[in-house]
């Protein structure tokens, strides 16, 4: 899990306007996965890619991922 945040954070890093983006994502999907009873290995799963889910924007250029006018 520590690498995983590593990643996060790294990810965070590259643009301030989105910091703390993926932990709040993996927080409210972990809730989520709580409240529909799922079980804990099952959220802890859900947390990690959750962490996760933007990855792909490390490899791009900055400001590339936004939309003009977003």
């Amino acid at each position: 899990m520590q690498t995983l945040q590593s990643l996060a954070a790294a990810l965070d890093a590259k643009d301030p306007y989105t910091a703390g983006h993926s932990e709040r994502v993996a927080r409210w999907a972990s809730m989520l996965a709580r409240r529909l009873s799922a079980g804990e290995e099952e959220i802890e799963d859900i947390r990690a890619v959750s962490l996760l889910h933007d990855i792909g924007k490390i490899g791009m250029p900055r400001g590339s991922s936004t939309r003009p006018g977003a």
